[in-house]
């Protein structure tokens, strides 16, 4: 039970970044979409999908070109998911902290 309330704390923090990193730029989804209006939250939560997406196109290629052979699914701490999904998820939730950090470095 602690697992999953460390997975969706580590959700709420990627999610709460995003808003930060959006908050900060000038252009706006809205803007895009034209009369729809979007919010932060809403936004956010789109680019941590639309990231975990883009990462697991990737990773699925690699591993086609590669000949790899994953398991279909895997557990853990009682909970089975596709371990590619899993590791798109896991980059894309830790892709704005380190973005925060590469900017403060090569500022």
């Amino acid at each position: 039970m602690i697992q999953l309330a460390v997975i969706f704390g580590l959700i709420g923090l990627s999610v709460y970044q995003r808003v930060k990193i959006r908050a900060q730029s000038q252009t706006g989804i809205g803007e895009i979409l034209g009369n729809s209006k979007a919010s932060m939250l809403s936004e956010a939560i789109g680019n941590l999908i639309a990231t975990a997406g883009g990462i697991y196109l990737s990773l699925i290629l690699l591993a086609t070109f590669l000949g790899l052979e994953l398991p279909s699914t895997v557990e853990l701490y009682s909970i089975r998911f596709e371990p590619v999904a899993g590791t798109s998820l896991m980059l894309a939730l830790i892709q704005p902290f380190i973005q925060r950090i590469w900017s403060l470095l090569f500022k």
